[in-house]
């Protein structure tokens, strides 16, 4: 899986330093906040069904914990590219890997 890193995040929020916008930008670059509020019925069933945005933020070792607890195993930090298993070249994307969280597992 490939999502946010909140560890990361968190960095990148402190190292701006006090800019009147950095609020906004954290809340935009975590796909966290909302510009507008979607109103039409396809944006309501679109933010109902899709699976565009992220409704909670984790970092390595808080969902390390949370997937053992269900049974994961092997977990690890991922990089891009760096999985034994050939189907994740066919998905991979190296821009979603910007200041995201990878981690490979099984169960």
């Amino acid at each position: 899986m490939v999502l946010p890193d909140l560890e990361q995040c968190i960095k990148n929020y402190a190292s701006v330093g006090e800019i009147p916008s950095r609020a906004k930008e954290f809340m935009e670059q975590t796909g966290l906040g909302y510009l507008k509020r979607p109103w039409r019925s396809y944006s309501l069933v679109i933010e109902s069904f899709g699976n565009s945005r992220h409704r909670w933020m984790w970092d390595f070792s808080s969902l390390h914990y949370e997937l053992e607890k269900i049974g994961f195993q092997n977990i690890r930090r991922a990089q891009f590219g760096d999985s034994n298993d050939p189907m994740f070249s066919l998905v991979e994307e190296k821009y979603r890997w910007e200041n995201a969280l990878g981690i490979e597992c099984k169960k």
